[in-house]
């Protein structure tokens, strides 16, 4: 996964599903992911809107594992 430190991205994370990442008008930070194969839906956020910091979490095992 891309780091997503210009704030938002959003793109194909796994074959078959999606990843959005961004910070929202009130400044919580989000990732949003699907994954056909599984058929789940997650997602993650922070109150702190660091992004960044959300990214690498879940990028190092806090997402789905396959």
């Amino acid at each position: 996964m891309p780091h997503a430190a210009i704030g938002r991205f959003e793109g194909e994370y796994v074959p078959g599903g999606t990843l959005l990442c961004f910070v929202g008008d009130d400044g919580v930070a989000a990732i949003v992911s699907t994954d056909d194969e599984l058929d789940i839906l997650s997602f993650a956020w922070r109150d702190d809107g660091n992004l960044p910091a959300l990214c690498d979490a879940w990028r190092d095992g806090v997402g789905p594992v396959r």
